[in-house]
């Protein structure tokens, strides 16, 4: 609160406070004035003595002497004098009470003692609840102007934190906006390749052809029992069934499937089969096929690990196959389980896992190495199964499929 202020709070104060006094004093003078006047009119009253004649013989008092008549003057006339004097001192006394009162109004009353010597109104005035202490206002005048200070303290710092806030905000939206500008500058770069690239692909890639599956049955590929593991049959086959070319045993995984059946199972935890293909060709990519999970839930004879053997009889070719597969799967050179059936010509060209839990229960296994480069062409296969899902005692094989270029140089005319 300014000095100023605080100084015409105290004056105004102070002014109130001498305001109640002189009210209290003018109204104790005033009540003393008029018990001293009523006094002095009932001891005037008593001077005249205007009682009447019959109060007193009722009291016992004596009669009053005769009063001497003046000339001229009748009884009656002396009665009525005593009343006259009465309102006369009654009408003085109210003139005299009005004219102190107005002047008391106008003149400050300094020494009431001058006035009237036996009366004393401060005698029995207490002025201490109208007292003021001035230095108690001031302190809290003081406290007040700290706290006034202090919460202008807090709401500068509260404001510079706003505006601290806003400045991080703006500086925020513009990096915002650089980001933005950022990103689609990348997105328009990235569309751009994406473009470009996807015009050199379709420029790159030929027109999708029907691939021919050289491992059909239809087509005169033919399952080799020999060079394959024998087949378990379940029970209740008859022995029409399992002479039946294309039912049961190895030649079933050469034709599709439409029933969820035992095709070729054998007892044991690996397979092989073998398989004379219709024409010599490079081998590509094999497809492996079981029947989907969803389906029959029971995949735990599915094959698992699987190879595929081709016989290479060229020395140098055989070394660069061995060479290969030893530095991508060194397990794979290992001996098959039918090793003393084969010649020293049978060579891996490539391992796989077949997953049981994939979405497709198709599955493509390319053959990592460019064959046609070293000259190798076959039309003998040898589908290696090395371990199933687990199933102790069979493995079982569903449908494969081989896919490659044909090496064999028959050309197919057309009449006319």
């Amino acid at each position: 609160m300014p000095v100023t202020t605080r100084r015409m709070a105290r004056e105004a104060t102070r002014a109130l406070a001498e305001a109640n006094m002189q009210a209290q004093v003018d109204q104790q003078i005033w009540g003393q004035m008029a018990e001293t006047s009523l006094q002095a009119l009932v001891g005037q009253m008593a001077v005249m003595e205007l009682v009447t004649p019959d109060q007193k013989e009722e009291e016992g008092s004596p009669s009053p002497e005769p009063v001497e008549l003046a000339e001229g003057e009748t009884p009656s006339t002396a009665s009525t004098k005593f009343p006259f004097v009465w309102l006369l001192l009654l009408v003085s006394l109210a003139a005299a009470g009005m004219s102190l009162f107005f002047f008391s109004r106008w003149v400050p009353v300094t020494n009431p003692r001058s006035n009237l010597s036996s009366f004393d109104p401060l005698a029995s005035f207490d002025p201490a609840p109208f007292r003021i202490d001035v230095q108690a206002v001031d302190r809290r005048f003081d406290i007040l102007d700290q706290g006034v200070v202090e919460q202008r303290a807090h709401v500068d710092e509260f404001g510079d934190r706003v505006a601290g806030l806003e400045q991080r905000q703006q500086r925020s939206e513009v990096d915002a906006d650089q980001l933005r500008g950022r990103l689609t500058d990348v997105d328009n770069e990235v569309d751009g390749h994406l473009t470009a690239a996807t015009a050199k692909l379709a420029a790159a890639t030929p027109p999708k052809t029907r691939r021919i599956n050289w491992m059909s049955f239809d087509l005169g590929a033919r399952a080799l029992p020999r060079l394959s593991s024998p087949t378990a049959y379940y029970p209740g086959i008859t022995a029409a069934e399992k002479k039946q070319v294309g039912g049961y045993g190895p030649n079933a995984v050469l034709q599709p499937w439409l029933e969820h059946e035992p095709r070729y199972c054998v007892s044991d935890t690996t397979a092989q089969l073998a398989v004379r293909l219709p024409r010599p060709i490079v081998p590509t990519e094999l497809m492996m096929e079981y029947y989907p999970i969803a389906e029959v839930g029971a995949v735990r004879a599915a094959p698992r690990d699987v190879e595929l053997w081709i016989p290479v009889k060229d020395p140098v070719a055989r070394a660069h196959v061995k060479r290969a597969m030893r530095m991508a799967h060194p397990e794979t050179l290992q001996d098959p389980a039918n090793a003393h059936l084969l010649d020293a010509n049978w060579v891996p060209i490539g391992r796989w896992a077949y997953d049981v839990l994939a979405d497709s229960s198709s599955q493509p296994m390319h053959v990592p190495m460019e064959l046609e480069a070293l000259g190798v062409k076959t039309d003998l296969v040898l589908v290696r199964v090395l371990s199933n899902w687990g199933n102790k005692d069979t493995t079982c094989l569903v449908r494969a499929r081989l896919f490659g270029t044909d090496k064999s140089g028959q050309v197919e005319t057309l009449d006319g």
